[in-house]
């Protein structure tokens, strides 16, 4: 219950109110009593989302009214958070602080590697506390270092059985796709070895019979199920953890997602807000893969993850809403045999995974497995050249991706995004050293990039660091294009454009956690809009 900010009367005796709905804010109350009874009631026009079930979607939400942009949908705790259980780097147990094992210190109790023995979160009755006293048992991880951050997530889980029987319930009943998940598939062989046996040999082994009552690997296997299927990363401070909320999971994927969320640093409560307008009776919807792959790649990865095919406007669309982040070009001839054809290739059908692939200009017409070996071999030239990008490199490795991918193509886009951070900061091309063709081809790329990424994200949420990180590089390239134009005019009006960039980000930045990317691109445009200022002022 939030405090009053202006006098309510009680819906249920009309007496003067003391508190109001947490989630809603309409409706007040006298008492706890009072609202407690008036649940059933209230409950319907609480949430602005009912959850209906059918056979192709099962439980989904859908709005029961329309939903302005930016407005609390509802918000919840997790019933459990941890390590991710997928490649988790070393961290506090108390904290999720990153740490390095040659030098960490050890919580007294488990002896596994925390920030401090002090860390708050160690004592925690409702956090690590209750796991430590099972870690406990078994010292002799410490003196192997068989530190598997993997397992501890599914192992809070198994401790819910006796700690909370109620969010035990609720868990354990949501989907974990079993049934794909089964002893001869190959994710359960990889989790048996990685995180079930692990679990079973080292603790479960050794502890009195019914603590915690359920311990087969049946049961850890389907921890895992629901994990992966229903659990989401969350930011904690410089690391990702993984949390499992019950409302949140009950949302469809969709590659155009119409909310967007936020998570409290301390608890991980998470906040559900509409990034654009939902009407009422439309489907309220999240991402669960990456908004900047192509539509091949995104279909699969649910596929495998999260064990359904898309079917969604923007994978329906052979273009991708006209962005082109899947295309690739045409390299046939046309009827001079000198001269390359250069047409867009486009899946004739998106949702098939077996179409073919064909020209818009000529009768050129590819597989689907010569379209995604394509697109898969030049993937990897392009991560290869990622992990130590230059400029001369990046700009060689984008002139060979762009013969045979449409320039827009979702590759393309990834070089182009670290070109434009590389003009103006690699020894030997900082801005004031860029040549003019460099300078104007940043700028070209960042409106390139800028017009891609608010198609893909309307609603400025699942792209929201690219998009700042082009908003920057536009301002820098704009001011130093400021700096070379001798026109006054010209020259200011660079500058205000610049700042305009720079108040986007100051906007989009603005609920960034502390000590997150995002808050240190939030702190640097802040500096960046006052020295850009002082430079318009000085003119």
């Amino acid at each position: 219950m939030d405090e009053r900010s202006e006098i309510k009367a009680c819906i249920v005796c009309g007496q003067e109110a003391t508190s109001v709905c947490s989630n809603c804010k309409n409706a007040a109350y006298c008492s706890k009593e009072h609202q407690k009874s008036d649940w059933k009631n209230h409950k319907t026009c609480c949430f602005p989302f009912e959850v209906k079930k059918n056979d192709d979607l099962g439980r989904h939400m859908v709005a029961t009214r329309d939903i302005p942009s930016d407005s609390l949908i509802f918000s919840e705790l997790p019933i459990v958070y941890g390590p991710k259980i997928v490649n988790p780097e070393p961290q506090c147990l108390g904290c999720y602080s990153p740490l390095d094992l040659d030098t960490s210190v050890y919580c007294p109790g488990c002896h596994w590697p925390v920030c401090s023995p002090l860390c708050l979160g160690l004592s925690d009755q409702q956090h690590h506390f209750p796991e430590c006293a099972v870690l406990s048992k078994n010292t002799e991880i410490m003196g192997r270092r068989q530190f598997n951050y993997e397992a501890i997530t599914p192992l809070r889980c198994l401790i819910l059985q006796k700690r909370n029987k109620r969010k035990w319930g609720e868990f354990i009943s949501m989907q974990s796709h079993m049934d794909k998940r089964g002893p001869n598939s190959e994710v359960y062989k990889e989790l048996d070895e990685r995180i079930v046996k692990y679990i079973i040999e080292n603790f479960m082994a050794i502890l009195d019979p019914g603590i915690p009552p359920a311990t087969s690997s049946e049961i850890i296997h389907q921890i895992c199920g629901v994990l992966e299927v229903n659990g989401l990363e969350v930011t904690a401070g410089r690391n990702d953890i993984l949390a499992l909320y019950p409302k949140a999971c009950l949302m469809e994927h969709s590659c155009l997602p119409n909310t967007k969320h936020t998570f409290q640093p301390i608890d991980f409560k998470i906040k559900m807000y509409s990034s654009i307008e939902i009407k009422c009776g439309a489907h309220i919807s999240t991402m669960y893969t990456h908004a900047l792959w192509g539509t091949v790649a995104r279909r699969e990865h649910l596929k495998e993850t999260k064990y359904f095919n898309c079917k969604c406007e923007r994978c329906a669309d052979p273009t991708e809403l006209g962005t082109n982040l899947s295309s690739l070009r045409c390299i046939g001839v046309k009827g001079d045999i000198n001269e390359a054809c250069g047409g867009t290739i486009l899946p004739l059908k998106p949702l098939d995974d077996n179409t073919e692939w064909k020209c818009n200009r000529c009768p050129v017409v590819l597989s689907s497995g010569e379209a995604a070996d394509l697109t898969a071999r030049l993937g990897q030239q392009v991560d290869l050249e990622l992990e130590d990008p230059n400029v001369e490199k990046s700009e060689e490795l984008l002139r060979g991706l762009e013969t045979f991918l449409h320039t827009s193509h979702y590759h393309c886009y990834m070089v182009k995004h670290s070109l434009i951070q590389l003009y103006g900061r690699e020894d030997g091309y900082s801005h004031d050293r860029l040549s003019d063709e460099r300078l104007n081809k940043k700028i070209a790329m960042c409106e390139e990039l800028l017009q891609i990424t608010q198609t893909l994200d309307q609603g400025k949420s699942r792209l929201l660091l690219y998009l700042a990180v082009i908003n920057y590089e536009f301002h820098s390239a704009l001011v130093e294009l400021s700096r070379r134009t001798d026109n006054k005019d010209s020259k200011l009006s660079l500058l205000k454009k610049s700042i305009n960039m720079l108040q986007n980000n100051v906007s989009l930045l603005s609920t960034e956690q502390q000590y997150s990317a995002g808050s240190d691109l939030l702190n640097i445009s802040n500096v960046a809009l006052n020295n850009v200022r002082n430079i318009i002022e000085s003119i």
